[in-house]
């Protein structure tokens, strides 16, 4: 028994695969390659962009910064150092205290670490015409499991306490 031939493609289904692989899978490919280039690198997120203005919250993972608006300033969180907060299913005769990290560079100058705390203090610092203030840690504790370091989200307030110039 003979084969006979194998399958006629005509041109026009050619011209459209080629197509579709120019238009879809080629941009898709580039862009899942860029993102795990990017994986790993620490985050900046333009304010604007993110969301985040004078007197608002905002949140940030551990390893993610932000630059704060109108300025040069960048806020990073580096993580939480000791998390005493009571657990959500105890009942406690203290709340606890967590110890954020966070960092604040100027341009390209050095960061400069701090740590913000929920009940102690400091729970805020002072940089020139602004406040960063410590206002929620995520996730909240429970008593049968333990927090992974990279699971933690800090909530800052960034407060205007100056007007630049005076």
């Amino acid at each position: 028994m003979r084969a006979g031939p194998g399958p006629t493609v005509k041109p026009t289904e050619n011209a459209v695969h080629a197509s579709y692989v120019a238009r879809v899978l080629l941009p898709a490919a580039f862009l899942l390659a860029l993102l795990g280039a990017c994986e790993g690198a620490s985050p900046t997120v333009d304010a604007s962009v993110y969301g985040v203005g004078t007197d608002t919250v905002f949140f940030l993972r551990v390893g993610q910064e932000v630059r704060a608006p109108d300025t040069v300033m960048r806020i990073g969180f580096g993580g939480v150092g000791a998390d005493s907060r009571c657990p959500v299913d105890v009942m406690c005769v203290w709340e606890g205290d967590a110890a954020v990290e966070i960092g604040v560079a100027f341009g390209e100058g050095p960061t400069v670490p701090y740590v913000l705390h929920t009940a102690l203090e400091p729970r805020s610092v002072e940089l020139g015409i602004y406040r960063i203030r410590l206002v929620e840690v995520r996730p909240a504790p429970v008593s049968t499991s333990r927090i992974p370091p990279d699971q933690y989200v800090a909530g800052l307030r960034l407060e205007r306490i100056a007007v630049p110039g005076n």
